[in-house]
């Protein structure tokens, strides 16, 4: 898993949810992290969307449940920073 992706949707969901990033990592999920419920992950995607540039297909965005799934399926759709 990319750190510095890992590291950027970290961010990302601590800004949508109000979560300590210190408190987050790759299990972090919705239900398991408090924010982070339906509402928020549809916040969260988009956000995902428009920092990192990429386009999450709505099928995705139902099945991708933790931090670390989500920087898995970004991993070869995100250039490296």
């Amino acid at each position: 898993m990319n750190p510095a992706l890992l590291s950027r949707l970290t961010a990302i969901v601590a800004d949508v949810t109000g979560a300590s990033p210190a408190r987050l990592d790759a299990a972090s999920g919705p239900g398991l992290t408090p924010g982070w419920d339906s509402q928020a992950n549809l916040q969260i995607m988009v956000a995902i969307e428009e920092e990192l540039d990429v386009v999450i297909p709505t099928q995705a965005v139902l099945t991708l449940r933790s931090l670390g799934e989500i920087a898995r399926y970004l991993e070869d759709k995100v250039p490296a920073k």
